[in-house]
């Protein structure tokens, strides 16, 4: 923002700070930059786990029930896992299972991203192809 602006801006909307020195506004600023690394940190979901949700998730939908148990991934496979890494891989592969999104809303949610992918796919195929017609 132009200073000039950022001057009226601050008589019209922040009259009461007019008077506040300098440092004031840097603290504040370097207060806001730490909260918004903290909220984007808690916000984002390692990769890893990610890509094992949506593999899960596939998994689940293979599975090809009639009425898809989106619970298979937190009422079977989560337990699973954690059981079989606490006995494989000790206590620090546990606590990255436990960490695995696969609630009912989350597997259902991955399984039509997946479904929507594979759709858009097809029709983008169909639509780059060069049909060729025998006489």
């Amino acid at each position: 923002m132009k200073p000039s602006r950022l001057i009226r801006h601050l008589n019209a909307t922040h009259s009461d700070l007019v008077n506040k020195p300098i440092e004031f506004f840097t603290v504040k600023r370097d207060a806001l930059k730490i909260e918004k690394k903290i909220i984007s940190q808690a916000s984002t979901t390692n990769t890893s786990l990610l890509t094992a949700s949506y593999l899960i998730s596939l998994q689940t939908a293979k599975c090809k029930k009639k009425n898809p148990p989106y619970s298979t991934g937190e009422e079977l496979i989560k337990p699973s896992l954690i059981a079989a890494c606490n006995e494989v891989l000790g206590h620090s592969g546990t606590s990255k299972m436990k960490d695995i999104p696969l609630s009912n809303d989350t597997v259902e949610r991955r399984i039509s991203d997946m479904a929507e992918d594979t759709e858009t796919q097809l029709i983008e195929k169909l639509k780059n192809r060069t049909y060729l017609h025998y006489n």
